[in-house]
């Protein structure tokens, strides 16, 4: 596996690991669909007084029903997450890239197996323990990648680092807008559409880099945020170097099985 196909691989595997712990972090290009919405029966996403007065502050989870918002959005989504502590996330990247990925998320780290789906190529990486493994080909060995590597180290010493604790340090004053959308159902289940606008500067700041590394970033981003009843993330639809991205995520809290590959099967540069 050569050191660029490594790299790139690492870096989609920190950008997925990032969105997932954060609700993402793309272009400050919304996408089209974004954009069709914002421009037609913007009574939808208007906030009433009421809705105002239900706001929670401070960082204080939102009640069962009540609506996000900056002040509560990233408080309420990690409380949602650590009831959980698992999920099965699927990623469609452009028209070339699909990924569909497990996760395990504790206090102070997240960790991730995703399979990855590039035209010809399927690679898998594994992230446990603050250590990478990657696989390019079907029944290859895994790459075993950690931070004493000196191409990918310190990424992935920033990637030890993120999980749902680190998330609300790192969000805290970066989100700068949470508009009301509506309803919309997700795989038949009804979801609230939100439109979130966070400060990118105040998201890597809290992150030591860890957002930057991911890739270059605008001075702030918008995405699309759907979440359920239970205000668990079901999906995320953004833009990323002017190619639109789909997270769905789902299975909150079923069993997963992320575990460093066998020795027998691992080698290293």
């Amino acid at each position: 596996m050569s050191t660029t196909r490594s790299r790139s691989l690492a870096a989609l595997a920190a950008g997925s690991l990032l969105v997932a712990t954060l609700a993402g972090c793309g272009s400050d290009d919304k996408t089209k669909d974004s954009a069709a919405r914002s421009s037609s029966t913007p009574s939808a996403a208007v906030t009433t007084p009421s809705q105002s007065a239900a706001a929670t502050g401070d960082g204080t989870p939102a009640a069962p029903g009540e609506r996000l918002t900056k002040d509560n959005l990233v408080a309420t989504m990690i409380a949602a997450m650590h009831e959980k502590k698992t999920a099965h996330m699927t990623m469609e990247l452009g028209s070339s890239i699909g990924a569909d990925a497990d996760l395990r998320y504790s206090g102070t780290t997240t960790d991730m197996k995703m399979s990855m789906d590039m035209g010809p190529t399927r690679a898998v990486v594994i992230f446990v323990d603050g250590v990478m493994y990657m696989q390019q080909s079907a029944g290859g060995k895994y790459l075993k990648i950690d931070k004493n590597d000196p191409a990918m180290g310190s990424l992935l010493d920033q990637m030890s680092a993120i999980g749902p604790e680190s998330s609300i340090s790192a969000m805290k004053g970066a989100v700068q807008d949470v508009e009301y959308v509506g309803k919309k159902s997700i795989d038949g289940d009804d979801t609230d559409l939100y439109h979130v606008t966070v400060d990118t500067a105040a998201v890597a700041k809290g992150l030591g880099g860890m957002a930057a590394a991911a890739g270059d970033l605008p001075k702030s981003v918008t995405y699309d945020l759907y979440v359920d009843q239970d205000h668990l993330m079901r999906r995320v639809v953004m833009t990323v170097s002017k190619q639109t991205i789909t997270m769905t995520v789902s299975k909150w809290g079923e069993p997963v099985d992320i575990k460093a590959p066998p020795a027998s099967q691992v080698m290293t540069r």
